[in-house]
């Protein structure tokens, strides 16, 4: 009689063999779901005042407005020189050259030296759009009026004017993307052709448009509609929601071991985030604490959602499909991008400086 405790001929009994098969491949699904990290900042560091302002340098040095005076730090938030100006700016931007051009409101624009100097000074009125870099130039936008102004003197070295008030603009490639309120968008630059490339029929503004791997476009609309767009302009899918997109779409990759498909990612005021197949199917949803301040790029599968009023912050993974939270010890007043650096500044004055993955800034 053949003893019962006696091993089988491959060593192992097939109903231990099927548990341990099991087993694996429960361990294995559950190691893909391991939440992500929420990244750590390599410098934090505390203003000893109230500040109303912060701009950031692509080297990662900060600039702190309080009032009419300007602070300067660095990386490590030590401080490097400050100064004061002749009055309180109402607009305070980096040019191409990453030094400070403000605008008092009125009638005056100007650029600083490193130690506060005016370089030139223009009597200009203010902009009606927050003014972006564009190659050696600054985008100034007057309602319907735009100008390209030069870093040398900050005089007009192109204009355009449109037949609608315009309503954002952004870099795009060696062109200058430009929506009107009228619904049409149109790519220019003064040396190249310039084309209209997309009209809304309903009008809509837009707020912030997303450029996909395949040459796809995301709009976001003001109103609360995101449409997806093909490479030949033609609309893919479109989603509405209940309140406004607060934030630029973004184009995550999501790898895995069969596949490679790209995501697109939003977050909207009613204190939603989504992502989004590249049909449209809803992959993510998470509800959020507070509405979004900021969705920003970490890396080229990840990123981090900022909230206004709310102490924590969301960082999401799109290889797992996973987010994990973490709290600060305050809301955030501003969040901003220069190169791989993200500043994270706090209500109650904490500076929070990050590095992001190189693939962050990736074109």
């Amino acid at each position: 009689m053949r003893d019962e405790t006696t091993p089988t001929s491959t060593g192992v009994p097939l109903m231990t063999l099927s548990i341990l098969f099991l087993m694996t491949l429960l361990g294995s699904a559950s190691a893909k779901k391991v939440p992500p990290t929420v990244p750590k900042p390599v410098s934090t560091w505390e203003l000893s005042f109230q500040s109303n302002r912060a701009l950031l340098r692509k080297n990662g040095d900060s600039l702190v407005f309080r009032g009419n005076n300007v602070f300067v730090y660095d990386a490590k938030g030590n401080p490097l020189v400050n100064y004061t100006l002749a009055f309180v700016p109402a607009w305070a931007w980096l040019g191409p050259t990453q030094h400070l051009w403000v605008h008092d409101g009125k009638q005056r624009l100007g650029r600083l030296s490193d130690n506060g100097d005016f370089t030139w000074q223009q009597e200009v009125p203010p902009p009606t759009l927050a003014p972006v870099v564009f190659g050696d130039y600054v985008v100034y936008v007057r309602d319907t009026l735009l100008e390209l102004r030069d870093t040398s003197a900050g005089v007009a070295a192109f204009s355009s004017i449109r037949p609608s008030r315009i309503a954002h603009t952004q870099e795009w490639g060696n062109r200058l993307l430009i929506a009107q309120e009228n619904g049409e968008i149109m790519l220019w630059n003064p040396a190249k052709e310039n084309k209209r490339i997309f009209v809304d029929p309903k009008q809509r503004i837009l707020r912030a448009v997303g450029l996909g791997p395949g040459g796809e476009w995301a709009l976001a609309y003001r109103g609360g509609n995101l449409t997806l767009l093909s490479q030949e302009r033609k609309q893919q899918w479109s989603r509405e929601f209940y309140i406004d997109i607060d934030t630029q779409p973004l184009w995550l990759r999501k790898t895995t071991a069969n596949q490679e498909r790209n995501l697109l990612v939003v977050a909207t005021q009613g204190r939603r985030f989504y992502a989004y197949g590249p049909r449209g199917r809803q992959i993510k949803s998470l509800r959020l604490k507070g509405r979004p301040l900021a969705l920003v790029r970490w890396s080229d599968h990840a990123c981090l959602l900022v909230p206004s009023l709310t102490k924590e912050i969301t960082f999401f993974d799109s290889n797992t499909n996973l987010a994990a939270q973490e709290t600060l010890g305050e809301a955030q007043r501003q969040v901003i991008e220069a190169g791989r650096w993200l500043l994270l500044v706090g209500s109650g004055g904490v500076m929070r400086l990050y590095q992001r993955e190189e693939s962050a800034i990736a074109e």
